[in-house]
């Protein structure tokens, strides 16, 4: 059997500890909340989450009395109204279920992953609507969670021992539409560059583009070096060599997709839902901003796991990497090459 605490992703640890520090620090200033309650406000804001405790500690080290802002109270509530009366059933259900989540912290972890998704809601509303006819079902599915909130409660547990503080607030994908962005100059012309390679599959059925932005972001190095091959190549190659050089492109770019298409094809339709016109050439930079990045991977995962309730924080995150992508493309078509970027 495979051990328990390779199943822990790290950024769900991190997430857990920001959750805890959270709920000690929003409910100091009068905001008392479950811990997968914090949970949740973090999913659908992590920015306005993280802000506001940063705030409130920020005014507590000036010796100032504050409240939470309305905004997030509000936002609580609204997470209370329309999950509480389930959380409180998984709780009594939980209690007397043989999976040995009895105690405190096994109860908040178990909470937190069956609360944490559209999917698990709704065969937890099974389980207590109707406990005897769904007992199999549960006791299976409860079985395989106890080992999961056993590998997460002993993470957790040293993560506070070794005092290992959560990773730094996510600046590679942002949330909210930036008020400036700082273009890359290199990058600027990589995209350039990338424009021109892009025409050389005009004879063929061309890769969706945004299999050529996230194989230049994730593999940066050999996509410069074959681009530069296929300019030099075009004009100065032996017969033969450009072909070569296009066709170990194209395998590269077969790679990026099989590595990217599992989520992002059902992503791409959960955009289409939230951004009727999404499909232009700003959306599938946008697209590959966020799944070059580990954390943005991890924050797309989350909402395709809890597609309605993180409307507002997908629609927020995707509105701000639009907003760079289209900062980038402008600057490849306005500025001349090689030019310096301010």
């Amino acid at each position: 059997m495979a051990d328990p605490i390779s199943e822990v992703d790290q950024q769900t640890v991190d997430d857990l500890r920001l959750v805890e520090q959270g709920c000690q620090i929003l409910g100091a200033a009068g905001a008392r909340l479950e811990f997968w309650e914090g949970f949740t406000l973090l999913k659908i804001g992590r920015d306005a989450f993280q802000a506001e405790t940063e705030r409130i500690l920020m005014m507590r080290k000036k010796g100032a009395e504050v409240k939470v802002v309305s905004s997030l109270t509000d936002k609580l509530r609204e997470v209370k109204a329309l999950l509480s009366p389930l959380a409180k059933q998984l709780r009594e259900f939980l209690a007397k279920s043989p999976a040995g989540m009895l105690d405190g912290m096994k109860q908040d972890l178990a909470l937190v992953f069956l609360m944490g998704s559209a999917k698990a809601r709704t065969a937890a509303t099974k389980w207590v609507s109707d406990p005897l006819g769904n007992w199999d079902d549960a006791a299976l599915k409860l079985k395989i969670l106890a080992r999961l909130v056993d590998a997460y409660r002993k993470a957790l547990l040293e993560a506070r021992r070794d005092n290992v503080a959560p990773a730094e607030k996510d600046t590679t994908v942002r949330a909210m539409s930036p008020t400036t962005v700082k273009l890359k100059p290199e990058f600027v012309e990589d995209l350039r560059k990338l424009g021109a390679c892009r025409k050389f599959m005009s004879t063929v059925t061309p890769p969706p583009t945004w299999e050529f932005y996230c194989l230049l972001l994730g593999q940066p190095d050999e996509t410069r070096r074959i681009m530069e091959e296929l300019q030099h190549l075009q004009t100065h190659g032996k017969p033969g060599e450009f072909a070569g050089t296009l066709y170990r492109l194209r395998g590269l770019l077969k790679q990026t997709r099989t590595q990217h298409e599992p989520m992002g094809l059902p992503l791409r339709k959960y955009f289409q839902t939230l951004f009727p016109s999404y499909g232009s050439d700003p959306d599938d930079l946008a697209f590959s901003f966020l799944m070059s990045s580990t954390q943005g991977r991890y924050r797309a995962k989350q909402w395709l796991e809890d597609p309605e309730l993180c409307r507002g924080e997908a629609t927020a995150s995707m509105n701000g990497l639009r907003t760079r992508a289209i900062a980038y493309l402008d600057a490849v078509k306005f500025l001349p090459a090689r030019a310096e970027v301010r």
